[in-house]
């Protein structure tokens, strides 16, 4: 299933190590489509975790989906669609879901 969502996307032919990376994906790409924020503005905010982690001399392992659920978080509550509290809710909910 996650290569359909995922065809055509440069890389491995199996991006997603674990599942919560799919869901992180996911979630991404939905509450980009419900108009939750611009797609440009994730982006930057994900090129900027990056940069954080980079400058840290890459102190914590690299996961790229880490850096993918930061900026998600970033964008939705810089634009007060999350709050925090929703953040720490929708959190548990999905780390709960196999």
């Amino acid at each position: 299933m996650s290569s359909t969502l995922v065809s055509g996307m440069p890389g491995e032919s199996a991006p997603f190590e674990q599942p919560w990376e799919l869901r992180a994906f996911a979630m991404a790409v939905a509450a980009y489509h419900a108009g939750q924020y611009e797609w440009s503005e994730f982006q930057l905010s994900l090129i900027d975790s990056i940069k954080r982690w980079e400058a840290d001399d890459g102190g914590e392992p690299w996961s790229y989906y880490e850096h993918w659920l930061t900026a998600l978080e970033t964008v939705l509550a810089g634009n007060g669609a999350l709050s925090d509290a929703d953040l720490d809710d929708a959190t548990k909910a999905v780390l709960a879901t196999p």
